[in-house]
């Protein structure tokens, strides 16, 4: 609820814009400074390398993104992994070189998998997967 009360008063709320416009106005000037010393000192070459690199930290470099989805999350299973296992089993061509066979002693039929670090393309959503 609005209250008279809770209204800083006029010198409070002048004082707070001063600081920060002051602060401001450092600011600039120091990034001013050191851009002036910065290219007196540092060859142009170099500030744009320097300046491509800390620009490509801020932003992402690639339009490519590796995802990681280990068996085992701590002790348990990752149902993530088992979830994937079983995407990619529908993915299996005849053009893959290397699959996983494998029959546990419970199982009545024989499990192929997909081996580790063989590639498989597809595409979701417009974007491509591999």
């Amino acid at each position: 609820m609005f209250s008279i009360n809770n209204i800083p008063s006029t010198t409070a709320v002048f004082s707070t814009y001063t600081a920060f416009t002051a602060s401001a106005m450092l600011v600039r000037s120091v990034v001013s400074e050191v851009q002036t010393i910065a290219g007196q000192v540092i060859p142009e070459q170099l500030r744009k390398l320097l300046l491509s690199k800390l620009g490509s930290l801020c932003s992402n470099p690639s339009s490519q993104m590796t995802l990681l989805i280990n068996e085992y999350d701590g002790y348990c299973v990752n149902e993530l992994y088992e979830a994937s296992e079983t995407y990619l089993a529908k993915k299996i061509t005849a053009l893959m070189e290397r699959l996983k066979v494998s029959k546990a002693p419970r199982d009545n039929k024989v499990t192929v998998t997909i081996h580790k670090g063989e590639k498989v393309f597809d595409e979701y959503e417009g974007i491509e997967l591999k």
